[in-house]
């Protein structure tokens, strides 16, 4: 008989699934809508990082952060 080795993988949500290069950016209204399609911390900041529109920064943020990877931060309104 022969053991099965199991490969460790990162968490689901680190793992891309789209080719985010390609992806075109949708319009500041239809942001939030469209980064919910998204589960990937990875994809997310690729799509923030070619996204030059200050409103949007906001809202990649709030994605992340709804995504866990700020969950220990507060946000930055005082």
């Amino acid at each position: 008989m022969s053991t099965v080795v199991e490969e460790q993988f990162t968490p689901i949500q680190d793992k891309p699934k789209f080719d985010t290069s390609t992806i075109k950016l949708p319009k500041i209204s239809e942001l939030t809508d469209f980064l919910l399609e998204f589960e990937s911390v990875v994809e997310i900041e690729s799509l923030r990082d070619r996204d030059g529109r200050k409103t949007a920064k906001a809202i990649y943020e709030a994605r992340l952060v709804a995504l866990g990877k700020d969950s220990g931060q507060e946000t930055g309104d005082a």
